[in-house]
This record gives structure tokens, C-alpha cells and sequence, in this order.
């Protein structure tokens, strides 16, 4: 069974996407600011190691960042067919019975984009019927890249490839290392605003007032503002996306995991709440039948007593 999309062997196959393209306009924006707006304005006790860690930072995040979308996160039993399978298991049986490694655990493995990758062959697996393949049981076939990715946890529309077992930690350190961006772009820049209507000295006053030769210091200002906001949402952003993921981190699930377990438990407790209601309703029923039948009969024993009198 075949798909119309084509399959994409990580996040630099097109198509590209306009999340993932904005990503490639942004920082550099943001360097651009920094070197052109903060660097030759900040005092050089202040300027040279605050650039200094922002460049640094800078090249972290496009490094993970191209580690992330370079690596092939689909599930390795994809490159291997059925013949390889069959030669590596009788290779596999050899060493055993030749007592090769001390009867230690075998691995597959097979070598994507430099990146080497593992898999147990006695992990349990299934099939999918779109790859038309065994894959592992926790593989999910990712509908933007159709393939299978081994240990699937999302597809990343900013990184437009699927994360995975074998690109997730440089995901991670991606978001870690844009996070320290945003924030070395965003301190220096708040203080050096503060500094030009708050401080006593007015020497960051009189510096934002010549640069440019703009004789104000309402572009400088303006300009630093704007990027502060900017950086505040998305702080706020990545910020809430690490801290999803410590969570995922200590529980040990994926993002796939967590929202398959979510929405069973949204599932399971909307049909308790079904049994609630439905019992409720009976209940009421119930003591509403119960009250008409007591009326009825009280009615009855007075119509008596009148034909009694």
C-alpha cells in the first residue's frame, strides 16, 4: 500500500514549510540586531562578552538545530531487506553458539546521515501496512514525512522533520540553546533601556542619541522594544515547550505517548461522568415514581374514607 506524499528523508527534503523557513529568517535577524543595535551601544566591560556568548549561543542552536533536521529518525529496520535480515539473524545464531561477546546483548545497526543507530532484534514489532514493513512497536508512521519513525515523539513544524530516538537529544539541546539566545538578546537590551530614561550618568542616553547620527534616542528604542516583545513571547513559547518536555522526561513518554495516555484518560473519565449522569437521571427517576405512586395512593385511601363517611 503506497502514499501520494513523498517520503522525506529528514528536515532539509522538501517541501519545505513556511514554519520552518520563518526559522531560517529569524535568527539571523536577531544577530543582525544585536551586532548592529546592542554591541556598539553597550559600554565594553559589558559589550564583548555579552556578544561573545551570544554568537556562541548563536552557533549551538544552528548546529543542533541542523544535527536535528539532518539525521534520518525513521526506524532503521526500513534500510535493511529481507536478505540482509535473514544473513545478519544466521550471524547472530553463529556468535551465539560460538559464545562471541560472552553472551552479550546483539544489536543491529546501521549508519544514517553519520548517524549510527541500534535496534534490538528481539524488540517486539509490528507492521505497517503503508511502509509495508516490520517495524518496532513503539515506530509511528508520521503522516508529513511517510515513514516510519523509530520511537516516534512529534513532528517538529519549525525543524519540519519527525523527532525521533535518534534526533531527539539534539532536539532538546535545540531548545535549550535558543532559549539561552532569547535571553542573551533580551537582558542586555531591557537594561540598556532602563539605562537611557533611568540612569544618572545619561552616557547610554547620549550613545543612542548619536548612533546613526538619528540626534534621538527614540529609534534606538523603539527598535530595542520591538525586539524585546518579540523575545518575550517567544520565551514564553520555547519556555513552556522545555518544561513539557522535563515533564515527558521524568515520566519516560513521548509526546505521542502522553497524548495517546491524555486522551484515554479524557476518554475514560467522560464515561465516568456518563455513569454518573446516567445513574443520576435513573435515581431520579426512581424516587420520581415512587412520589407520584405514594400520591396515588394517598389520593385512593382519601377517596375511601369519603365514600366511608
Amino acid at each position: 500500500m503506497s502514499s501520494e506524499r513523498p517520503k522525506r528523508k529528514n528536515g532539509l527534503s522538501p517541501p519545505y514549510t513556511q514554519a520552518q523557513i520563518s526559522t531560517w529568517v529569524t535568527l539571523p535577524t536577531l544577530m543582525i540586531q544585536f551586532y548592529l543595535f546592542v554591541t556598539p551601544l553597550l559600554v565594553i566591560e559589558a559589550s564583548v562578552p555579552c556578544t561573545v556568548l551570544f554568537t556562541l549561543a548563536c552557533m549551538a542552536s544552528t548546529y543542533f538545530a541542523i544535527k536535528t533536521m539532518t539525521i534520518d529518525p525513521s526506524d532503521p529496520r526500513l534500510h535493511h531487506s529481507s536478505r540482509d535480515g535473514d544473513h545478519q539473524q544466521q550471524q547472530l545464531q553463529h556468535d551465539d553458539e560460538e559464545g562471541i561477546n560472552d553472551g552479550a546483548h546483539h544489536q543491529h545497526a546501521h549508519a544514517s546521515n553519520g548517524h549510527q543507530c541500534a535496534w534490538d532484534p528481539n524488540e517486539p514489532t509490528k507492521h505497517c501496512w503503508i511502509c509495508d514493513h516490520e517495524v518496532a512497536e513503539k515506530s509511528m508512521h508520521c503522516k508529513f514525512c511517510n515513514k516510519c519513525v523509530d520511537h516516534f515523539d512529534h513532528h517538529c513544524m519549525w525543524l519540519n522533520t519527525c523527532v525521533g530516538k535518534a534526533n531527539y537529544a539534539y532536539f532538546y539541546r535545540t531548545m535549550v540553546s535558543i532559549s539561552a539566545v532569547l535571553l542573551l538578546h533580551i537582558i542586555p537590551q531591557i537594561y540598556f533601556v532602563l539605562d537611557v530614561y533611568l540612569g544618572d550618568e545619561m552616557a547610554s542616553k547620549r550613545r543612542a542619541e548619536n548612533w546613526l547620527n538619528a540626534n534621538t534616542d527614540i529609534v534606538v528604542v523603539a527598535v530595542m522594544i520591538a525586539f524585546i516583545i518579540f523575545d518575550v513571547i517567544a520565551l514564553s513559547l520555547i519556555g513552556q515547550l522545555l518544561n513539557f518536555h522535563h515533564k515527558l522526561q521524568r515520566l519516560g513518554l513521548t509526546t505521542y505517548a502522553y497524548i495517546v495516555q491524555e486522551n484515554q484518560r479524557k476518554r475514560q473519565l467522560s464515561q465516568q461522568n456518563d455513569a454518573s449522569q446516567q445513574q443520576a437521571t435513573a435515581t431520579a427517576t426512581y424516587n420520581n415514581n415512587s412520589n407520584n405512586q405514594q400520591t396515588t395512593t394517598t389520593i385512593n385511601n382519601n377517596d375511601d374514607d369519603d365514600d366511608n363517611d
